[in-house]
């Protein structure tokens, strides 16, 4: 019903009058946890736990928060038990497809999410998360049937909509990710992801117009989201508008000092959590590399060729692969003429 705190006070009498109760322990971590409460919420599944070692449910449920605080290596030993204690639940298997792909094992995602459609093939989440698993290993073609069959079955789903976008405009379809990206908005008007993912889907389109007015959408939605400054950038880079785009660049490098994850797409999947249990969406941002290399192009377009050393030696400081033209290409999907001025400056380097 809303009341939340009714709700604790009810969890916290019921503890009062018996304080070895698991499954209470459990409720109410699942409260803190939709209040964002996780260091409680851990605490409360570790009582659980320490309680009731065979308890399934607050196994997922310590490693759904044990996720979403980054350990997961944590993450995945709580679903690993969570399906010897019970191996024909496919959500732990979906749960632990989830902290498998974060961990950048994407064949064990997928042989995860394949176990927990054998075990309930209309799981539509499980089909959503394996397409974006696939797509991010460059299978596209199964991956947009993953996603097509999750929207099958979970009928009007905008994260699946969104997913299937990706997907399709990674495979170079890009007016069928834009329609997919249209229903995503049309179902969930705020959908930051949707008008970031649109706007570069049509600034591949070179439809430069509609793609800054989708960006400076995502950008009044959520002024941090770092994804959407660095596709404006670059944007701007195409229009000629060397100084807008530098701005965009250099904020969008702010904000993954702060918040720095790996990324092979400006383009952003989301992978869902079984909603029975929880359902909750890391943020995600662009790994730093993007910022630096539309810093770097920015500033030598301007003639700033010494900034635009220095932004690419730290490239390279991250990772030497990026002394090599056809690497970065490939890495940060760059058009001909892109990787071209990027030649140029590794040439001076």
């Amino acid at each position: 019903l809303g009341d939340l705190e009714g709700a604790l006070e009810d969890y916290n009498q019921a503890l009062r009058l018996n304080p070895r109760n698991g499954n209470v322990y459990v409720n109410r971590g699942m409260l803190y946890t939709n209040q964002g409460d996780y260091i409680e919420a851990l605490a409360d599944y570790n009582q659980a736990i320490y309680y009731d070692s065979k308890n399934p449910t607050a196994f997922n449920n310590r490693a759904l928060v044990s996720r979403s605080l980054g350990n997961l290596s944590g993450a995945i030993s709580d679903y690993t038990r969570s399906i010897q204690l019970d191996p024909q639940n496919p959500t732990s298997y979906n749960n632990r497809g989830n902290a498998h792909a974060d961990n950048g094992h994407l064949d064990r995602a997928i042989a995860d999410y394949t176990t927990a459609l054998r075990l309930n093939p209309r799981y539509a989440n499980a089909y959503d998360n394996r397409g974006v698993a696939r797509a991010e290993a460059g299978d596209f073609q199964n991956a947009i049937q993953d996603h097509t069959h999750a929207l099958e079955l979970g009928q009007q789903n905008a994260v699946a909509y969104s997913n299937r976008g990706v997907a399709r405009a990674k495979f170079g379809d890009l007016p069928g990710a834009i329609a997919d990206f249209d229903q995503t908005l049309a179902l969930d008007p705020c959908n930051v992801t949707a008008f970031s993912n649109r706007g570069k889907a049509r600034k591949d389109q070179n439809d430069l117009t509609g793609a800054l007015a989708d960006f400076a959408q995502a950008l009044t939605l959520d002024p941090a989201y770092s994804i959407a400054y660095i596709n404006r950038g670059m944007a701007y880079y195409l229009l000629g508008d060397l100084n807008a785009a530098l701005d965009d660049f250099n904020m969008a490098n702010n904000l993954n000092e702060q918040a720095v994850t790996q990324h092979k797409s400006l383009y952003s999947g989301l992978r869902q959590t079984d909603d029975d249990l929880l359902d909750f969406h890391a943020v995600q941002r662009p790994a730093q590399p993007f910022a630096l290399a539309g810093l770097a192009l920015a500033n030598q377009a301007l003639g700033r060729v010494d900034e635009a050393c220095r932004f690419w030696k730290m490239l390279i400081a991250l990772d030497h692969n990026f002394g090599d033209v056809s690497w970065v290409q490939a890495k940060l999907g760059w058009t001909d003429p892109l990787a071209e001025e990027a030649r140029k400056l590794i040439a001076i380097l």
